[in-house]
């Protein structure tokens, strides 16, 4: 959720979008997953956290629609 809240603060997330649904993913490589977003024109977010180290731990991207959602077809859902 922090990826999230740090998109809607920059705009990518914004009122004259229409309400997103939000899908939490699982990846071993967030690097790899902001490559493909930068190679697709896809705006994102990430998530530094300062208590790992500054780690980048998150991404949030703006609302993907229709065959822009196939870029996350390899990606697993987190469930529960």
């Amino acid at each position: 959720m922090h990826a999230v809240l740090e998109a809607s603060r920059t705009g990518i997330l914004d009122s004259n979008n229409p309400h997103p649904h939000i899908v939490f993913c699982k990846t071993n490589n967030l690097q790899k997953e902001i490559d493909k977003l930068n190679i697709n024109n896809i705006q994102y977010n990430t998530f530094i956290e300062p208590d790992l180290d500054n780690s980048l731990t998150a991404i949030a991207t703006e609302p993907i629609m229709g065959d822009g959602r196939k870029l996350f077809n390899k990606l697993q859902l987190v469930k529960g």
